[in-house]
Order: C-alpha cells, then structure tokens, then sequence
C-alpha cells in the first residue's frame, strides 16, 4: 500500500464503494480463506444472579381507598371550620397539593344561608388564595350584586359563602380525576355540615353523585327527587337539557335520559329544572328556540302550577305559560312568588 500514490488509493476505495463495503471494521484486512474450519466457541458467561423481587405496589383502589379513609378521619375530627381548614392544608395524599401555591379553603361569610361550592381553583384562586375571584367569579359577583347579595355583606339573609370540592388547582386547569374529587369529598361534607347553610349552590360542573355525597343528612338534591316544603311538592332536574357543546365541563343529559328520569314524578306543585322547556322563555340571540322536548311533555303530563328554570341566558327574566303551568326564567334577578 505504501508504494501506491494518492490517486491509485482513491481509485482503489472508489471500488469498494461500487462493491458496497462503506464502512471500515477493522484496522487491517481479514483473508477469509485462511480463517479456521471449527469456528470459536463463545466464552460461557457467569449465571446472572436470581433477580431480586419487587416489592409489590399497593392496587390503585387500595390507596384510593387508604386516601379517603384517611381524608374521612381528619374531616371528622375537624370541631370547627378553623379546624378543617388546618386538617385540609396537612392532609398529604392528593398529588395537587405539591404543585398548587396556596390551598384554597373558602370566602364569604360562613354564617351565610346559601353555600356555593364549585370545582376546583384555578390560576387566579391558586394566587390569591381565595375561590371563585377570576373571571366567573367577577361575574358571580356581579349576578349577586344585582339581587342585593354578596360575598362580604355581613347579613347571613343577603351574604353567601363559597368553597371549592378541591382545594388545590389541577395543573393547566384540567378536569379533576375521580379519584382526586373522592378523597376530598369528606372534606366537602363535613363543610357543609359545620357551615350549615339553608341551601348549597353547585358552582360548575359538579354531578348529582358528588353533591350527594357531599351532602349531610337532610340535604336532598333536586335531581330526580322530590320534597316536600310548606305544604308545596317540589320535583327537580339539575342538568342541562338538551346535550351542551361544553363537554366534561356541563353536566347535561340527552333528551332520552331527562323523559325517563321526568317520569318518576308523578305530581308536583312546583318543577324545578336548569333548563327551560321548549317553546317558552328559551330563546337565544340567535332567536332559536333551543329549550328541553321531555321538559316540555312532563309539564304537560304533571300540570305543576309554577314551572321555575334558567340557563338560556338571553331570555333571562322572560316568562310564559305551558297550560296551566306558569313557566320562569329566573335569572340572576331576586324574584319572589306568592304560594
């Protein structure tokens, strides 16, 4: 090779390029021919040592479980709502808690009549500490300032009081697992039970289930059931009607789901529902028509003499009659009913 110049050198790799030999695999040059008949035998490797066990990790059901045995130990000991507030901030087995910056308790007056409870914080709740102080929360107040309500009024008749179901945010604002929502659950209830409000408001997407066991004894939540108040029978229907494009964030039944729960009453005074019955108080800006089929039929059906709803916001205020039903789009707006 040494007496060969540059150029026989490049022409000679130029070949084995052609021949497809592209990479060098050793330093010198191997003749096949003279390569022995009995190839090597591969060196016989020690054992490898028996692997060591894992320890086995606990089932997902079994710590969830743990979790909310816990959590319902420290609510119960919990005397007062300053107590609870102390057994929430050291209760150590929900993960948001290491990610959030402040645990969110409540606001308001606890002394309030009416509790409101919402999901979670989110990025302006986890600064300031406080729930319901972003932009849905500046439109809470401002729904409660236009009735002579408020947060801060010191009367218990005209004040609320406000707490999330999780005290701390989920990270970027995601929906809570149901395993988050089920360990602070017995937090929420004995809540409730120490603020003792006359009537406790979902503030988003809370279900039927997770108010109910949310819910101390006495508590019914209006939502395929019925109570008896003053002499007057009150059946209810909580979730939106028809299917909302919201997702996760709504809690809605089809047109299906809300016929076959309406038909379990069987008689009613008064028919509480979130949304209102097609063809009355239940048009958009749009001038759609976009209110409930099965809520419409069951008030035909029931012939309950007050009919009280909202959720269209643009026919908040609005009214009508379904036969002998008077039907009412509360809105924001205190309105008062003579029985």
């Amino acid at each position: 090779v040494e007496s060969l110049d540059h150029h026989a050198l490049r022409a000679l790799l130029e070949w084995q390029v052609e021949l497809g030999a592209t990479e060098a695999i050793g330093e010198s040059p191997v003749n096949r021919y003279e390569a022995p008949d009995t190839p090597p035998q591969p060196a016989i490797a020690a054992p490898a040592p028996p692997p060591v066990a894992a320890a086995p990790r606990p089932p997902e059901k079994a710590k969830e479980a743990d979790a909310v045995a816990v959590a319902r130990t420290a609510a119960a000991g919990a005397a007062d709502l300053d107590a609870l507030r102390a057994a929430i901030a050291a209760f150590d087995r929900c993960e948001l808690k290491r990610g959030a910056r402040n645990t969110v308790f409540s606001d308001g007056n606890p002394a309030a009549r009416v509790m409101i409870i919402g999901e979670a914080p989110g990025r302006e709740e986890d600064i300031q500490g406080r729930p319901f102080v972003g932009r849905a929360g500046q439109l809470l107040d401002r729904m409660l300032d236009a009735i002579g309500m408020g947060r801060a009024h010191p009367d218990a008749l005209a004040s609320v009081y406000i707490a999330n179901i999780l005290p701390w945010r989920p990270p970027q604002n995601r929906d809570p697992t149901p395993e988050e929502t089920a360990m602070m659950l017995p937090f929420v209830a004995r809540h409730v039970e120490l603020a003792a409000p006359m009537a406790v408001v979902p503030g988003n997407a809370e279900s039927a289930e997770e108010l109910r066991d949310a819910a101390h004894s006495g508590t019914t939540v209006l939502h395929g059931e019925a109570v008896d108040i003053g002499g007057l029978r009150l059946f209810g229907l909580g979730y939106g009607v028809p299917v909302t494009p919201f997702g996760a964030w709504s809690c809605d039944l089809t047109e299906d789901a809300a016929a076959a729960m309406l038909a379990g009453c069987e008689a009613a005074d008064i028919l509480v529902t979130h949304s209102p019955p097609r063809g009355v108080a239940d048009v958009t800006s749009a001038g759609q028509s976009v209110g409930s089929t099965a809520i419409r039929d069951a008030v035909r059906r029931i012939g309950p003499r007050l009919v009280l709803c909202g959720h269209i916001h643009d026919s908040w205020g609005r009214e009508g009659t379904l036969g002998a039903a008077r039907v009412v789009n509360l809105g924001p707006a205190g309105t008062w009913f003579d029985p």
